[in-house]
């Protein structure tokens, strides 16, 4: 994205004055001719305020060249090892076996379940996303 900085810039300029209500028209107009896009004042006052609330800096860039927020990102998590004598190339594992979909007879499948009741347990102080789904198998975070 060509104007990247310089958004990030202002919108940081403008969540810094966000108390004082919706940005001056020049800070209107310096946002529409870096991004294209025709935001209103209020737009920009709810969205650059957002930033330090809801979103990251770099998130609420791109929701400004965008109009939207990036695409949240998800993983589907396969552990395993290999049987003990073997040595396979790493490359080839995953390719096969990343989506847990193929099968190779010298991995062992490690219990998905047991891990990440583990790795929540590592997360049980961080504050959870409000509306991040509760399944235990899924964790999204609000990070600072």
């Amino acid at each position: 994205m060509r104007n990247l900085e310089q958004v990030k810039r202002l919108t940081n300029d403008l969540d810094d004055y966000s108390r004082e209500g919706p940005p001056t028209e020049e800070r209107v107009r310096q946002m529409r001719d870096l991004t294209g896009i025709d935001w209103t004042a209020e737009e920009q006052w709810r969205h650059c305020f957002a930033y330090t609330s809801r979103a990251s800096l770099e998130e609420t860039a791109y929701l400004m060249f965008h109009k939207e927020y990036p695409p949240v990102y998800q993983a589907d998590l396969v552990f395993w090892k290999c049987l003990p004598g073997i040595v396979l190339d790493e490359k080839e594992i995953y390719k096969t076996y990343r989506l847990g979909r193929g099968t190779l007879k010298a991995l062992e499948p490690l219990p998905l379940e047991e891990i990440l009741e583990k790795i929540g347990k590592l997360f049980l102080g961080w504050t959870r996303y409000p509306d991040a789904v509760q399944d235990g198998k899924s964790w999204r975070f609000v990070c600072p």
